[in-house]
């Protein structure tokens, strides 16, 4: 399992989530005109974490890795995006432990950004975060 696939069952399966944005979590980008409020998400860059001990190892082998990824949260209301934005934070913010079958050793908010998109009248706040995990 990929951390995406991990973060997607994790959003998908979370109360917190399911009763602000219901199944409207979607990778990499929004559908064409979709129900809102919803969750996009996306990896922005990753950073394996070599060590000397490591460099021989067969491909495949686990390490630490870090993934700074992005979540855009949208809603026709500023006041509509806050609830999403509280239902992501308490279920993802320190979060430490399995993800699916993913070892996720932290995950850190790094950056929060309000949005509006004028050509659909849409409001959207970007959370950044980075994900501390065991994998590639």
């Amino acid at each position: 399992m990929t951390l995406e696939e991990a973060i997607f069952d994790f959003l998908s399966t979370n109360a917190g989530i399911i009763a602000e944005v219901d199944d409207r979590v979607f990778p990499k980008r929004l559908p064409q005109n979709p129900s809102l409020p919803a969750i996009v998400f996306q990896v922005v860059s990753s950073v394996p974490n070599y060590t000397m001990d490591q460099a021989g190892d067969p491909p495949g082998t686990e390490t630490f890795t870090k993934k700074r990824v992005q979540f855009d949260l949208w809603s026709d209301t500023y006041e509509g995006l806050l609830p999403v934005r509280d239902a992501l934070f308490a279920g993802i913010s320190g979060f430490g432990g399995m993800m699916g079958s993913v070892k996720i050793e932290s995950v850190f908010m790094r950056n929060e950004l309000d949005g509006f998109e004028p050509d659909t009248g849409s409001n959207r706040k970007i959370i950044d975060t980075m994900f501390g995990y065991q994998g590639n």
